[in-house]
């Protein structure tokens, strides 16, 4: 099932929720970039997110929840990768080049986003 068909069969309240859990993790991420995961605090990111510190909760029990969360996204993201270069048209050589290429892409966009996961995972 495609994520359109997904959120188009979610309710109101469920795509809500969702779209809130993506403005926290939003707000996270942007976060985490600028100041690093130890330094950021839960009242920053609910402040980025505009959201009040209690409503995070709702949503994640802890900043390392958050933080599993945006993990979870790369994961997705690499998952996602790997479908659409084995969708590609052509030999098993030009859909390892389309994975090869799409990668390069994924890890030039977030690469700063990658350093500090690993960075924290290493700790």
């Amino acid at each position: 099932m495609s994520e359109l068909t997904t959120q188009e069969s979610l309710s109101r309240k469920e795509r809500e929720k969702r779209a809130r859990q993506q403005d926290i993790l939003k707000a996270a991420r942007e976060l985490f970039l600028s100041k690093g995961y130890r330094e950021t605090t839960l009242d920053e990111i609910a402040h980025q997110a505009e959201f009040g510190k209690g409503t995070l909760y709702n949503y994640f029990a802890s900043k390392e929840e958050i933080f599993h969360a945006i993990i979870d996204q790369a994961i997705e993201d690499t998952l996602s990768l790997t479908r659409e270069a084995a969708s590609t048209p052509g030999s098993i050589r030009e859909k390892l080049k389309a994975f090869a290429l799409r990668t390069i892409r994924y890890v030039r966009e977030n690469g700063e986003l990658l350093h500090i996961i690993y960075h924290e995972l290493h700790r």
